[in-house]
């Protein structure tokens, strides 16, 4: 066995994360190692906290637009794969040392990331919103005066949230994951959170106890893309946007999106 395969199974097993194999089907699958089909297998980190575009359903199984997408984009490529869960921080961290070769998991394209790693070609655009408890005293930004809010740290919704601080008179607390954010401020820890409009609305409609009551301008909404170390995977790069791209034409990513989304 080479020893970037060693190394990769030395990671996952220190990582104590679930893998769960796609495609082909086969479970712990070294990456990048050939299958008796010949097909390639390519190993993707991917986050369950990002609903709906990432999650798990009552059956631990990932479920979501990211998910369905893969799948989708795997299909018409011809390509197999196997899911790894982490951390978002935590799939950047192994995109760059090439422990994986992917992350699937809602992430902005921006220019500063596109200095560290490839994208895909772009299959979402999301805006940015202000979030805070349902029914609470807080209903639009003028409320925030004064107050501390919360922010996931690097999330894209946090840049708006820095750039507009100083216009409504708040304060930013930062937190490592859309969880604690959600949970600071139901606790009314903090007045309000910032994220991504399309995850933080759907889960106000799955009664999270949120509300949103502000959202980025139209200017502020950006794309997101299948992410890649730096140069370390064209093959991988190429498949995608060609599955990406079939997907598009047969409209089957508008068909995924609407059915967690709606049209």
């Amino acid at each position: 066995m080479s020893p970037i395969l060693v190394s990769r199974r030395s990671f996952l097993t220190l990582a104590g994360a679930s893998v769960i194999a796609a495609g082909a089907g086969l479970v712990g699958l070294a990456p990048k190692q050939a299958q008796a089909s010949g097909r390639k297998n390519y190993l993707i980190a991917i986050t369950t906290t990002l609903a709906p575009f990432e999650f798990t359903d009552e059956n631990n199984d990932f479920v979501g637009i990211d998910v369905e997408l893969l799948r989708g984009v795997a299909k018409h490529a011809g390509f197999d794969y196997t899911l790894q869960k982490m951390t978002f921080d935590s799939a950047l961290v192994a995109l760059g040392v090439d422990q994986v070769d992917g992350f699937m998991g809602a992430v902005f394209i921006t220019d500063e990331r596109k200095k560290k790693y490839d994208f895909s070609d772009p299959y979402y655009m999301a805006y940015d919103c202000c979030g805070a408890k349902k029914g609470g005293s807080v209903k639009a930004m003028e409320d925030l005066a004064g107050t501390t809010v919360v922010c996931t740290a690097g999330a894209h919704a946090t840049r708006w949230a820095e750039s507009i601080k100083g216009k409504y008179g708040f304060n930013i607390s930062y937190v490592s994951s859309p969880d604690l954010m959600y949970q600071g401020v139901l606790a009314d820890q903090f007045s309000a959170c910032f994220q991504d409009y399309p995850i933080l609305q759907y889960g106000a409609q799955q009664g999270n106890g949120l509300e949103v009551i502000a959202k980025s301008d139209e200017g502020s909404a950006a794309p997101f893309g299948f992410a890649m170390g730096k140069g370390k995977n064209p093959e991988l790069l190429a498949d995608f946007n060609r599955g990406l791209a079939a997907m598009k034409t047969s409209g089957e990513l508008d068909a995924i999106v609407n059915k967690y989304l709606g049209a």
